[in-house]
């Protein structure tokens, strides 16, 4: 079975500016943001925490500066999860190489 390719020009403008301040982090993580209606939305309580490695690059990652690209597996399988759940309230997603690594989510039932 072929896999399919995701570009992120695809996406919604919402999950547009997930994957960039992704990007734009590389490295650390996010806290506090809503799913609604598969949608995520970053109010007023949303928090990115950088980290920063000595020695290490901490610039954003290069596919910051593209214009449209295919997403990697670890993000399509980030949104999938999340749009799955239709709900959620994100606590915490960590962030490595511009990528979601491990998430949690506040009990939603």
């Amino acid at each position: 079975m072929a896999v399919r390719e995701i570009k992120f020009s695809t996406l919604s403008p919402q999950w547009q500016e997930v994957v960039r301040r992704m990007q734009r982090l590389n490295f650390g993580h996010f806290r506090n943001f809503r799913v609604v209606d598969s949608e995520p939305e970053l109010h007023e309580d949303f928090e990115s925490h950088a980290s920063f490695r000595f020695p290490g690059d901490n610039n954003p990652r290069p596919e910051t500066y593209l214009e449209d690209f295919v997403l990697p597996a670890e993000i399509c399988d980030f949104i999938g999860t999340l749009k799955s759940m239709g709900m959620a309230m994100v606590s915490k997603v960590q962030i490595r190489h511009g990528l979601p690594f491990q998430m949690e989510v506040k009990d939603f039932q």
